[in-house]
């Protein structure tokens, strides 16, 4: 089910996640909140309501949530963001792609960038056996 316009404008609001309209199982309208960010009145990273006016009145309190769960994420988006600036910088005097175009490259790419490509140094093969283990180590890639 399409958004009513009058709601329809949070899925750009950076605190929120989405935006699920369930009229049509008459669950109301359900609103997923990012991580570090909670519903002021009860304390939980989603907003449920069934009238949009209740809706807007909430979203209007979401305030940041500093909890166990959120600080986790936070501190593991930022450690996935040093490796990408780490990668960026790593792969950068040996990449035929620029500093701006491998800054927009996933971590996932410039993990596999920086496995593939072990001809560009010496010690390239450990540096890039040694990212593959720790890309593993994250998930992301089968042991």
């Amino acid at each position: 089910m399409s958004l009513p316009k009058s709601i329809a404008h949070l899925v750009n609001d950076p605190r929120i996640q989405s935006v699920d309209d369930e009229r049509d199982t008459g669950d109301g309208y359900w609103v997923y909140l990012e991580p570090g960010y909670q519903d002021s009145e009860s304390d939980l990273h989603l907003i449920h309501e069934w009238r949009v006016k209740d809706l807007l009145r909430k979203v209007q309190g979401i305030k940041p949530c500093d909890c166990q769960d959120c600080q986790a994420w936070n501190t593991r988006q930022a450690y996935l963001e040093d490796k990408r600036r780490e990668l960026v910088q790593e792969l950068l005097p040996h990449s035929s792609l620029d500093e701006r175009d491998l800054a927009k490259c996933s971590l996932e790419d410039l993990y596999q960038l920086s496995a593939v490509d072990t001809t560009w140094c010496e010690d390239a093969e450990e540096t890039s056996y040694a990212l593959v283990a720790e890309y593993e180590a994250l998930g992301h890639l089968p042991g």
